[in-house]
């Protein structure tokens, strides 16, 4: 199965209050390696984005792994039908063409919002769409990494994650 998209024969407009219904994620808020189906469907559980007219944030479950997420509204593309969600879910085959040696990059907020993409400018995009927070910051890292529990990232054996700085003008580099 293809990645769900705005188009899909399975997916219901975003109506109404979508406490308790299996919405769909726009893939390209999801990092590389979960740009999945089965990684689109979340269960929305509360947030003001759960009320119809709101672009509020969304407090949900991950259908595929059962974590713990939170997005926006606007993230959204549509309620899920029951075959598609059969549909998502039966398909386990990994996306083609994904090389976890490529490099992402991952944004930190002063109240601990992250938020990754596959440049500096995606991240930014994205964690300006979880929190209004100021950027304390920015590395360059390996797909598996992830924010643990206590702040700190976790990577794969020989590919620690690099820092990235921010300079007036809003333009990123490396730092030496």
């Amino acid at each position: 199965m293809n990645l769900i998209d705005r188009n899909h024969k399975g997916l219901r407009p975003l109506v109404g209050d979508l406490n308790g219904q299996v919405v769909v994620l726009d893939y390209q808020c999801l990092g590389r390696r979960y740009q999945m189906p089965r990684f689109q469907l979340i269960k929305a559980k509360g947030g003001f984005g759960c009320n119809e007219g709101s672009d509020g944030k969304i407090y949900a479950v991950c259908i595929a792994d059962g974590e713990d997420i939170s997005c926006r509204r606007g993230n959204l593309i549509g309620i899920a039908t029951d075959e598609l969600i059969s549909e998502a879910m039966a398909d386990t085959t990994p996306v083609p063409g994904i090389d976890l040696s490529l490099r992402e990059y991952m944004l930190i907020a002063k109240d601990g919002t992250s938020a990754r993409g596959e440049t500096v400018e995606r991240a930014r995009q994205r964690l300006l769409l979880l929190t209004d927070a100021k950027v304390v910051g920015a590395y360059e890292l390996h797909p598996e990494s992830y924010l643990n529990e206590f702040g700190y990232i976790s990577y794969p054996d020989g590919a620690a994650p690099v820092e990235v700085g921010i300079r007036k003008g809003k333009v990123w580099t490396a730092k030496h």
